[in-house]
């Protein structure tokens, strides 16, 4: 083998590992991209999930506080019946969950 044939076989080596290379560098590139959007996904996962957590203790909390509203309206309401002759105009206030007239 003479020296130009060596170079070409050497030329020809350096072409493809500069080819390897790129190859390399585009699959770090495309890795590094989808390990970002996967990232990012399971930030959203765990953000919907804790959304939804803290809504589901926000209505457990809001139900807790309608029936301790309507203990309390039903104690302030049996307390003065009993004092109150049977045929009293006093008449109790249906039970709501609406707050809304008392907002500003």
């Amino acid at each position: 083998m003479d020296s130009t044939e060596k170079q070409k076989q050497e030329e020809s080596m350096e072409e493809v590992v500069q080819d390897l290379r790129a190859q390399v560098t585009s699959t770090e590139e495309e890795l590094t991209a989808l390990l970002k959007k996967q990232q990012q996904r399971q930030e959203a996962k765990t953000t919907c999930q804790r959304e939804r957590d803290a809504k589901a203790m926000f209505e457990e909390w809001e139900e807790e506080l309608y029936e301790e509203i309507d203990q309390q309206k039903k104690v302030f309401w049996d307390e003065p019946k009993s004092s109150v002759l049977p045929d009293s105009p006093l008449e109790e206030v249906p039970s709501g969950k609406d707050f809304s007239n008392f907002l500003c």
